[in-house]
């Protein structure tokens, strides 16, 4: 989970973030006429968790999106 921060689809959004996280995106398909849904789930700080987020949304294409929310949201952490 914490390569998915460091090399892994999460790298562009989570790019030299000050706290160690750990995570895994997700796609989720709903069928050939509509976008899927873009899911992401994450956890600080990477070696003993005090908070964890999970972002869903409907329709987002992927978990870029999912991403630039949970961003925001541990910044307030």
């Amino acid at each position: 989970m914490r390569n998915v921060m460091e090399n892994g689809t999460a790298t562009a959004v989570f790019a030299d973030y000050p706290i160690e996280l750990g995570g895994k995106t997700g796609t989720a398909q709903v069928g050939k006429t509509r976008s899927n849904n873009g899911i992401f789930m994450a956890f600080a700080p990477y070696d003993q968790p005090k908070i964890v987020a999970t972002c869903v949304i409907e329709q987002a294409g992927g978990s870029n999106d999912c991403g630039v929310t949970l961003r925001r949201m541990f910044n307030k952490y």
